[in-house]
Parts: structure tokens; sequence; C-alpha cells
């Protein structure tokens, strides 16, 4: 380390590395000459910082080393990845010491206290307050996290689970509007990991009671397709087919109503024009989507236009990176269809 040092002299990294070595070798002095000289050349240097309290914390000195993290962690110059790191670190360690978690929450609300315009440490932060237990704690934070980033499906999900164990539909209904441009599919994969169907089939319908001339179409919408999948799942067919139609009359463009109507009037060998005309909606809309993909060929092949349904599985193929057993299982029957005997077969 010493000869990088002398080979780089303007790397500061390799001299904090060396402090470091000191540090790990009892050479305590050492260690704090080097950290001190990096600091005063770059008094901003996150490694240098963090060095600096690990140094203070070995050598007992308890106020300096949380006045050092202050430094760090309070540093609008330091990067929000370097501070998640550093927590992350520090959370290890306060589990690996078996403490409570009071120092590392009060740590993270010193942080929060700060405008935040990055959603890294506030995620990291409701995900901790989660795995201990602190659910009602986690709501607030989550919520500053979908504000910073209203793509960020996990933490919106978090925000639905919430909602739905509590029953709280206005909550349900508020967390999903603001997302439901940004995070379409957030909404039925909450429901879907949460609850069985008959729980989900209540829920939807509470929470359509709690829908006003204000919520938002694609909302209302989003919940009718849910409730059409779970129909669907207990093999009431005529109450899913009612719940897609009320879907489609709030938002005509819900692709995944569109889709899973189409395929599921194609299984049942039924209406396959309207199947076909709602699937080419979202063939439409995302040319890549080997589901889309497949449940359009599929309608071509239950109407006999074998030639054409195998274009369309091809692309599925194609776009179908985990090869799922369905797309594949249709890919032989249409080029069985065709005269390719060999293709099906393999």
């Amino acid at each position: 380390i010493e000869s990088l040092v002398q080979e780089y002299p303007m790397d500061m990294r390799y001299q904090v590395i060396l402090g470091d070595v000191y540090l790990q070798n009892g050479k305590k002095q050492e260690a704090y000459d080097v950290y001190q000289k990096v600091l005063a050349a770059e008094p901003d240097n996150p490694m240098a910082i963090f060095s600096m309290a690990s140094y203070y914390k070995q050598t007992g000195q308890e106020g300096l080393y949380q006045q050092q993290l202050d430094t760090l962690l309070l540093n609008k110059k330091v990067t929000p990845d370097t501070k998640v790191n550093v927590m992350r670190q520090m959370i290890v360690e306060n589990e690996q010491a078996d403490k409570d978690s009071t120092q590392i929450i009060a740590l993270f609300d010193r942080i929060m206290k700060q405008e935040q315009d990055d959603p890294q440490i506030p995620m990291l932060y409701a995900q901790y307050l989660l795995s201990k237990n602190m659910e009602a704690e986690s709501v607030p934070v989550l919520e500053q996290v979908v504000d910073l980033d209203p793509t960020n499906k996990a933490a919106r999900m978090m925000l639905v689970g919430t909602a739905v164990r509590k029953e709280d539909y206005k909550q349900i209904i508020k967390v999903c509007e603001p997302g439901i441009e940004a995070t379409p599919d957030a909404l039925a994969i909450a429901y879907n990991q949460a609850e069985q169907p008959d729980s989900v089939v209540s829920i939807c319908k509470r929470a359509l009671e709690h829908t006003t001339a204000d919520s938002k179409k694609e909302v209302v919408s989003d919940f009718y397709s849910i409730l059409g999948d779970m129909y669907h799942t207990q093999k009431q067919m005529k109450e899913a087919y009612a719940a897609y139609d009320s879907a489609l009359v709030y938002n005509p463009s819900n692709i995944g109503a569109l889709n899973n109507y189409a395929y599921y009037l194609s299984v049942e060998r039924r209406d396959l024009d309207k199947a076909e005309e709602m699937s080419y909606k979202t063939v439409k809309a995302e040319p890549n989507n080997a589901t889309y993909l497949d449940t359009y060929a599929w309608i071509l092949f239950e109407k006999g236009n074998y030639a054409e349904a195998r274009i369309y599985i091809d692309n599925a193929m194609k776009s179908d990176d985990e090869k799922s057993d369905v797309i594949v299982e249709h890919c032989g029957d249409i080029y069985y269809m065709t005269g390719d005997v060999d293709g099906a077969l393999s």
C-alpha cells in the first residue's frame, strides 16, 4: 500500500486505505496522521470521513464518533450512494453487536430532517422500519419515497399492502391514483400477493364503493380488472366477463383487461372476433410483449388463420426470455397446423 501511495500521490483512495491498514494493525497514531493529511487536502472526502469515524470508535471517543458520522451523513456534498452504503454498514454492525434499533432510527431521523431529493435513503429507512415490525412508522417514509420517485413499484406495493391489511379503502385509492400511470400493475401485484381470491373480491368491491365522481377512471378500471382476474380464478366466467366489460367502460385502453378478456374468450372458443379486436389493441400498444403476442397468435389459431398465427407466435417466442410453457406449447400446436410436424415435435 505504501508503494501505491508513492506511485499515485494524488489519488487519495490509496492514502485512506493505508490509514485503514495502519488502524487494523494497531498503528493508531499513523492512521490518524494519514486521515488528517487527506482531510486537509479534501475536507469532504467521504472515505476519509468514514475512516476517521472508525478511528474515533476504536479509540473510544464516542462523542467525536457521532460528530464524524453527522459530518458524513448530513453533508450535501456526499452522494446518496455513499450515505446508503454507510447506513447499511452501520445497520450490519448494530445487528452484529446485538444492540437495539433506537440508535439507527435516531440517525435515520436526523438524516430525514434534511431535504431529500433522492429516494435511496428513505427507501432504506422504510425497509429497516418494516424489518423491525414498525409498519405504521414506515408509511410516511414510504409516502416520501413515492413522492420522490413515482415509478417506485416496491414502495407503492408496500403502501397498498399496509392499506389492505388495515382495510383502509380510501387510503388504497389515494395510494393507487398517483401511481396508476407510473406503475399500473403495482395494484394488481399487491392484491395478488397479499390476499386469497375471496378476500380480493370483497376488497375490490368495497374499494369500488368508496370511489367517487372525482376518482381517476384508470384506478376504477384497474379495480374491475382485478375483480375479473379473481372471478376467473374461481371459474365464475359470467362475473369475470362482466367485470372486464366494466373495466373497459372506465378505461378502453386498459391493456391488462383487454389481454385477459381476449385470452379467456379464446380458451372458451367464443366471441372470437371480439377477442381478436381486443387482443390486437394490446399488440399494437406493446409489440414486443410476449404474453400479448401469444394471446393474439392463439386467437388467430382458434379462428383457423394458421399462417398468420405462426408469424405472431414466432415473435412471442423471440420476445419471451423465460420461455413460458404455455407459449412454447401454443407454438407447437400452431407449427403442427401449418404442416411443420418436426418443428412442432421439437
